[in-house]
């Protein structure tokens, strides 16, 4: 149905009126910046100060997670372990455990230090293959006083020697699935090792 002419006028009245009830909330917005209280900069309409506003808060948005991300927008993986380490840690253990038990029984001194010095030279071919620092000679070489490693050393020295032993079994066999299990670069290694320990079975009968 067509309208009257007369009704022109109103509707556009109306549609200008709803057009500024809508500008107004925006400029609200705006005047709650003081940088642009007097008005958008020169050569910019307030439509642009909203959409470069806008860019802004994407970009923000982007520089934010840009770090997170390994570049294909997927979250970059964390760095695997290294597979020697849980080897120097039980060789790191062997050490602890031959040191403190010479330190309190100074008779067994003389067969455990020979074999106590074979373990550190493993555990700094370890760090080495690991690219980690070596431990310093003088610290490597300094027995610690009795109980201060965290190892509790039997009192009788047939029992202490015992532990070792069942200490040496252990790692030896800890070993020798270590290298079947390696990377071709560490399998001399840690066949060296495996071997190693089981001389020291051997040594300490």
């Amino acid at each position: 149905m067509c309208q009257r002419r007369s009704d022109w006028p109103s509707d556009r009245a109306r549609a200008g009126r709803s057009a500024r009830a809508g500008w107004c909330s925006l400029d609200r917005v705006l005047r709650s910046d003081r940088t642009y209280r007097s008005g958008p900069p020169p050569g910019m309409s307030r439509r642009g100060v909203f959409g470069l506003a806008g860019a802004v808060l994407a970009a923000a948005g982007l520089a934010g997670t840009a770090g997170c991300t390994d570049g294909s927008g997927e979250p970059a993986p964390s760095p695997s372990p290294d597979p020697l380490a849980p080897v120097l840690s039980g060789t790191e253990a062997l050490i602890d455990l031959y040191a403190a038990t010479s330190a309190a029984q100074p008779s067994l001194a003389a067969r455990l230090d020979p074999l106590l010095a074979e373990h550190r030279a493993h555990a700094a071919a370890l760090r080495t293959a690991m690219g980690l620092a070596s431990a310093s000679a003088s610290a490597s070489a300094e027995a610690p006083s009795p109980g201060t490693s965290g190892v509790t050393v039997p009192d009788d020295p047939a029992a202490a020697l015992a532990a070792v032993v069942g200490a040496e079994r252990a790692a030896q066999v800890a070993a020798v699935k270590d290298c079947l299990a390696s990377r071709p670069e560490h399998a001399g290694l840690l066949g060296s090792i495996a071997a190693s320990r089981a001389c020291h079975l051997e040594v300490l009968g």
